[in-house]
């Protein structure tokens, strides 16, 4: 399956040559002229795996590598903290977030290539955003899930080769609730509306953020989630394009997305809990 979307990939630097080791001898003429340029050592089958760490992690590709399988998980958006006990007379309940998307493709690279690994961070209670684009709610909202993503050629959002979304977070409301959009596919999923009178935010696309729920959300853009820190919002989940945050409704999930080089390429919405994570094979 070849890859949609429009982001055309950076030149790439070749990998250095290694000269080898005690090859000069001074006492053969053109001796040096005879020595061809040294064959790589070529790395054997392998994979590395990448947890959330909350920042950039680097992978170098191995030499002699020029495909690699990749698998990237996004992170699940945060729950929603409910005591409507305390303001209705009704049991706890918990508005989970929804879970973040997964993504297979064959990535194109070239030996000593450098990547830049982002694994998304899960959202958190009371509105905290997960690291990489989850969007902020706030109290009685769950923050939306980070998007995981490799970089090529750069460190900006531009430079994403591929990208998988995160979830939205959960919402109380009055008194009904919404538990947040799965993350992940072409279009994320849209929050979950627990009670007619609010809207759930939307799940991102590929050319726009989630539009937003009820206000004070706020609609999703390029890489984040939309949300606000106000009572009852949950964030939308980060991805290519976030998804929109809402007010008492779940927050969109983020948008999936490859680019236009990459191959072999699957999706899936809503598979994992958690923290995201990156898996790379050679």
């Amino acid at each position: 399956m070849q890859g949609s979307g429009s982001h055309i990939r950076p030149g790439r630097g070749a990998a250095a040559l290694v000269a080898l080791l005690g090859c000069h001898h001074p006492d053969i003429a053109g001796f040096d002229e005879m020595v061809p340029d040294a064959m790589p050592m070529c790395a054997g089958p392998g994979g590395r795996g990448f947890a959330f760490t909350g920042g950039p992690q680097v992978f170098v590709v191995p030499e002699c590598v020029t495909r690699l399988t990749v698998e990237l998980w996004g992170a699940q958006g945060g729950p929603s903290r409910c005591s409507t006990d305390e303001i209705h007379g009704l049991p706890d309940v918990q508005m989970d977030g929804g879970l973040g998307g997964w993504l297979r493709a064959e990535l194109p690279v070239r030996p000593g290539e450098v990547l830049l690994v982002l694994v998304g961070g899960r959202g958190g209670i009371d509105g905290a955003p997960g690291w990489n684009g989850g969007g902020r709610g706030g109290v009685w909202g769950g923050g939306g899930g980070g998007g995981s993503d490799i970089r090529i050629g750069g460190a900006s959002l531009i430079d994403r080769a591929l990208v998988v979304g995160g979830g939205g977070g959960g919402s109380c409301g009055f008194p009904d609730h919404g538990a947040g959009g799965h993350g992940g596919g072409l279009v994320g999923e849209d929050g979950v509306v627990g009670d007619a009178s609010w809207n759930a935010g939307g799940g991102g696309k590929q050319h726009a953020g989630g539009v937003a729920g009820s206000s004070p959300g706020q609609t999703g853009v390029f890489g984040l989630g939309g949300g606000a820190a106000r009572y009852h919002v949950a964030g939308g989940g980060g991805g290519w394009y976030g998804g929109g945050g809402a007010f008492g409704a779940g927050g969109g999930g983020g948008s999936s997305h490859v680019a236009v080089d990459v191959e072999a390429v699957a999706f899936e919405a809503g598979a994992r809990g958690g923290d995201g994570a990156i898996q790379i094979f050679w």
